[in-house]
């Protein structure tokens, strides 16, 4: 069994198989155990026809699925996308036994979450009270990030809100997914809120999170709060990062604003940081922007980002040059 669950966490269904094989042949007999961690390697690896296979052989063999059979089965399921067949197993569930766990709610949730599918996700969230399975902080999590793959920050907002009423605590994935969506919904300020909140709630929002306000401030031309949030950035002892001082050189290249974009590029060469392809890309299009303002000033900067990708071994693309 320790050798079949070695596989299944690596995600290798015919290593795991090949072991509970082995089992059958010395005379022994494969366990409800053997069987579903064999049964999670293919769920881990997508292999349905495998994980179809081995469920006969269990039955034929009189060992009785459990919950955690019938939860590798909508792993298996939802890993391939088959999210309708998933439902079904559900369904079954809810007739004949085990009930659904939470990993059943879950391993669907997520499938529907990968698939963009907001509707679904939400449904299944709010039918989760009527099989007596409430959300957990996965659940919530899991809706939320959905909401946030499609821009949508006031349901995300709406499942945060609820989340906490339910008296589940939001954790730093949590926190992170709504002012994600915040940030894809052109909602800086409620990204600001909820990085706010986190503080409040002495959550350590790490310097991700920071960076997706500063990013966001930038974006929408806020250029003084994404400062402020910079600064503040420093003030709790995180080190900025690449992307800190690349969202605040976005933000200025996108205004035209040049010397202010290359002022933050200097300064993150002072820290030690090495500007990449997207850094100078972001400059350049600023170049782009300035030109018919500041002609002279954007040729010349232009000319200078190219030549530091040359001088630091980076290849210009085909953007770079136009």
């Amino acid at each position: 069994n320790a050798v079949i669950k070695a596989g299944a966490r690596a995600g290798e269904a015919e290593q795991a198989e090949r072991w509970l094989q082995r089992i059958a042949d010395a005379g022994l007999h494969p366990t409800l155990r053997s069987y579903n961690t064999a049964l999670d390697a293919c769920a881990r690896s997508g292999d349905l026809a495998r994980a179809e296979q081995l469920l006969d052989r269990m039955q034929a063999n009189g060992v009785a699925m459990d919950v955690t059979t019938c939860n590798a089965m909508i792993k298996a399921l939802a890993n391939r996308g088959d999210l309708q067949a998933a439902e079904r197993w559900i369904s079954v569930m809810k007739e004949r036994g085990p009930a659904p766990d939470i990993t059943s709610i879950n391993t669907l949730l997520k499938g529907y979450a990968q698939a963009c599918d907001v509707k679904s996700v939400e449904k299944w969230l709010e039918d989760m009270q009527g099989l007596a399975v409430p959300p957990d902080v996965v659940s919530y999590t899991t809706a939320i990030n959905a909401c946030a793959r499609m821009g949508n920050p006031s349901r995300a907002e709406h499942w945060l809100v609820t989340m906490s009423e339910s008296g589940v605590e939001p954790t730093l994935p949590t926190y992170r997914a709504v002012i994600k969506a915040c940030a894809r919904g052109k909602e800086s300020g409620r990204a600001e809120h909820w990085l706010e909140e986190m503080l409040r709630a002495r959550v350590d929002p790490g310097i991700q999170a920071f960076n997706s306000v500063i990013n966001a401030k930038g974006r929408e031309g806020y250029m003084a709060q994404a400062e402020r949030c910079f600064e503040s950035l420093l003030h709790r002892g995180y080190a900025p990062d690449l992307f800190s001082y690349g969202a605040l050189i976005d933000g200025y290249a996108r205004g035209g604003q040049l010397q202010s974009a290359q002022s933050w590029l200097a300064q993150a060469q002072a820290r030690g940081l090495r500007p990449n392809l997207v850094i100078y890309g972001q400059l350049l299009n600023g170049c782009a922007k300035a030109r018919s303002r500041r002609p002279e000033l954007a040729r010349e900067t232009a000319e200078q980002c190219l030549r530091d990708l040359v001088g630091a071994s980076i290849m210009p693309d085909h953007i770079a040059y136009c």
